[in-house]
């Protein structure tokens, strides 16, 4: 059967275009009129994409709607030496025993539960946002110790944000320019999960940026917005790699849609001179603001 199978999704996938050439193991499922299931699909592609031989693989960046694989053929979408590892290879005690101690708290059954989404080089940041959150008597999920060693990145992912209470998103030179940040965001929002925008309070390019923001555009006029996209290129050792730019300028572009959905950003660390910089459009609150409303 599982010759049958790639070769039914070989025919569909091949037949794609450029412009659109990546299928999820659950649409291909729909057009194969559900002869096989996204499960069999799924685990036959897998297994034949660590073939010398493959003709099909797995793209870098899962579905911007879902978070699944998206699979291609080689033929349209070009074969790569090197894939993305789809199981966590690094054991997250590891992770915890090199990092600081998070704070030792008993939450309540009934405490609210977030999905951190931030890019890994602000991992720092997040472990003090995670134990501030431990302060305040939220729980939280971040990748690097909640991944099994051996677990399915995209599963447990998935499985995280279904099961969470709202997403917080970190926003950060970073992080703006992070496909993973970005679909995790817009596939919680799709599914109207409660979000949450957190910017880097430290950053200040990005509170420069926020206080030229006005009438939902950013200022892109002023050139504002491009240098700090360009900011974000060189910091994480892109140099002027277009396509991290580009994601930089669509993530910044797309702000006001973001924050549509989450009602404020949320600066943390926070800022003494909130008050004095305050922008009604974007909305800024400091982190200890955070929890005096109905946030949590």
């Amino acid at each position: 059967m599982s010759e049958q199978i790639i070769e039914k999704v070989s025919q569909v996938l091949s037949g794609l275009n450029e412009d659109k050439p990546w299928m999820t193991a659950k649409g291909l499922s729909k057009r194969l009129n559900e002869r096989f299931s996204p499960y069999e699909i799924e685990s036959v592609l897998m297994e034949h994409s660590k073939s010398e031989s493959r003709t099909i693989r797995y793209s870098f960046y899962p579905s911007k709607k879902t978070l699944d694989l998206l699979w291609g053929h080689t033929k349209v979408v070009r074969e790569k030496r090197y894939l993305p590892e789809l199981h966590r290879t690094d054991n997250p005690e590891e992770f915890i025993e090199e990092s600081e101690a998070f704070n030792e708290v008993d939450l309540p059954e009934d405490a609210p539960f977030c999905f951190i989404s931030h890019n890994y080089r602000d991992i720092n940041k997040i472990r003090e946002l995670k134990n501030d959150f431990l302060d305040a008597e939220v729980g939280s999920w971040i990748f690097e110790e909640e991944i099994e060693q051996g677990g399915q990145i995209n599963e447990a992912v998935q499985e995280a944000m279904n099961s969470c209470d709202y997403l917080v998103a970190y926003l950060s030179r970073q992080s703006i320019g992070s496909l993973w940040v970005r679909k995790e965001l817009e596939v919680a929002i799709s599914v109207e999960k409660k979000v949450f925008l957190f910017a880097d309070g430290r950053d200040k390019e990005l509170m420069k940026l926020f206080d030229n923001w006005s009438d939902g555009q950013p200022p892109f006029k002023k050139d504002l917005a491009a240098n700090y996209c360009e900011l974000s290129t060189k910091t994480v050792g892109k140099k002027m790699n277009s396509k991290w730019y580009e994601r930089c300028q669509y993530f910044i572009g797309s702000l006001d849609e973001y924050i549509a959905n989450s009602h404020c950003i949320i600066l943390y660390p926070e800022r003494a001179d909130l008050t004095e910089r305050n922008n009604d459009h974007l909305k800024l609150q400091n982190f200890s603001q955070f929890f005096r409303g109905d946030n949590k």
